[in-house]
């Protein structure tokens, strides 16, 4: 597919990102998928790429366009409504507790939808209800408007949208949807996601977000297969696994691998000021260098981030302050998992540095002996293993089924482990940091999947929006 693509001449392609007010783009993975997608077709295969977003999303669209350095010249930002309103209702909203895209009451699909007398009195007397309306009538109109503007853009045949539940570009006509779905994750843990009443909602918006486009991608078989296709319904034809390329961090901060693990970590005490006590933290009672394991990551039930933590404990039982763990997410939610880290007396092991840019985490990697990712489900081979090794990093990874097939057997017994026993990782961490040559094999079986680049992402996504055109 990508061969085709190479040699067509330069086109035009649409992209649809639905943001909410607030909403971040930067560090996110999504993001960081969408940037690379973004830089490869503007600047490897000249291609015109029209942006469609809210206009309450222009500063967070510009600030992630300037981070990635994306040739401004290839974009053109196209925007709809009042960003100024759309923040103050967003803001309102932000007290009451609610999502600010939880559906309220039933609107017309025509963007002048009517508000029936009952629901009019009902919005009097609640100031709250009529904050959490206004703002999802005026997202409505937004979006509407926004997809007008998308459908009559002469210059583009098909828009990309890159998450499955910005159900907004259901309304774009006369233009080919090529739709990326990552995963949808509650068809594997269906038991951790019973008791929120927005789940219904959320899988029937993918489905029909999917149901609508011309094309589906996804990053592996096991999503296409027993999410697109088995749980989703959505017909086999239209979907399509589009293996994503490496994620090298060395590619954004080259200079990190000429600092010493030591000089790494001085550098990441200083640059987060989070960490406890001073630059002395990452280091044994003794005064001697930490192991220090890294573990990037988000607060979902099925990261095991608990098993990650207890981990550290069998690690430090037999030498106190041996093992330190640095942690990515927000974990002021979590009050099992503070309790935990005190309960195991590793308030000053365990440190929670929140949402990281980029150039920390490339840096927070370097600082580290040894990268984790410990998640019981990925929708494609985790971004984690490309990111440490490419600073110098072995990486640790649960054994799932998008891991295994990607790994020789003679490496997955030196890096695999069962993600929801503690047990099961605190060895291999013990086996890993003997393992001369781990960081030597991984750095070969990153080069074999760095044979697929974002460029060739690219290209099979422009095949997807253009079938049939040759050069």
């Amino acid at each position: 597919m990508s061969d085709q693509v190479r040699s067509q001449p330069e086109r035009t392609i649409g992209f649809w990102l639905e943001l909410s007010p607030g909403q971040p783009i930067i560090g996110e993975g999504i993001g960081q998928y969408t940037a690379r997608l973004l830089k490869a077709m503007t600047r490897e295969l000249g291609t015109t790429c029209v942006i469609f977003t809210p206009s309450w999303a222009l500063a967070t669209i510009r600030e992630f366009l300037a981070a990635a350095e994306i040739d401004p010249s290839r974009i053109d930002v196209q925007t709809r409504g009042s960003a100024i309103l759309g923040r103050w209702l967003e803001a309102k909203l932000s007290h009451t507790g609610k999502r600010a895209g939880a559906p309220v009451g039933k609107l017309r699909a025509d963007s002048t939808a009517p508000i029936d007398r009952s629901l009019l009195a009902r919005l009097r007397r609640s100031p709250r209800s009529l904050a959490r309306h206004g703002f999802n009538l005026y997202r409505h109109r937004v979006l509407a408007a926004l997809a007008r503007s998308a459908s009559n853009d002469e210059r583009i045949k098909a828009v990309i949208v890159p998450i499955g539940t910005w159900e907004g570009a259901r309304a774009i006509r006369s233009k080919r949807l090529v739709v990326h779905i990552p995963d949808v994750v509650f068809v594997e843990f269906p038991e951790y996601f019973k008791a929120d009443p927005h789940i219904p909602e959320t899988i029937a918006k993918i489905r029909r977000v999917g149901a609508c486009a011309g094309a589906v991608a996804c990053a592996s078989e096991h999503v296409r297969t027993n999410h697109l296709t088995s749980y989703l319904g959505l017909d086999p034809n239209k979907v399509h696994v589009l293996r994503h390329a490496t994620m090298k961090l060395d590619e954004i901060e080259p200079s990190y691998l000429r600092l010493s693990k030591s000089q790494a970590r001085q550098q990441l005490v200083l640059a987060t000021g989070q960490l406890t006590g001073c630059t002395a933290v990452l280091a044994r009672e003794d005064g001697r260098p930490a192991t220090v394991l890294y573990y990037p990551t988000q607060d979902r039930p099925y990261k095991n981030i608990f098993q990650v933590i207890e981990a550290i404990a069998i690690l430090n039982h037999s030498e106190p302050g041996s093992t330190h763990l640095l942690l990515t997410g927000n974990l002021s939610a979590r009050p099992d998992l503070l309790s935990a880290i005190t309960g195991f007396g590793l308030g000053h092991q365990v440190h929670h540095l929140g949402r990281l840019p980029q150039q920390m985490h490339a840096l927070a990697f370097r600082a580290a002996d040894l990268g984790v990712t410990a998640s019981s489900f990925e929708g494609g081979f985790p971004f984690v293993f490309a990111e440490g090794v490419s600073m110098g990093t072995p990486v640790l990874m649960a054994r799932i089924p998008v891991t295994e097939p990607e790994i020789p057997s003679s490496l997955s017994r030196r890096m695999l482990f069962d993600g929801t026993q503690a047990g099961s990782l605190a060895a291999l961490v013990v086996s890993a940091l003997m393992d001369e040559h781990l960081l030597a094999d991984q750095q070969i079986l990153l080069s074999r999947q760095s044979a697929r680049s974002w460029r060739d992402v690219a290209a099979d996504y422009l095949a997807l929006a253009h079938p049939g055109q040759d050069g």
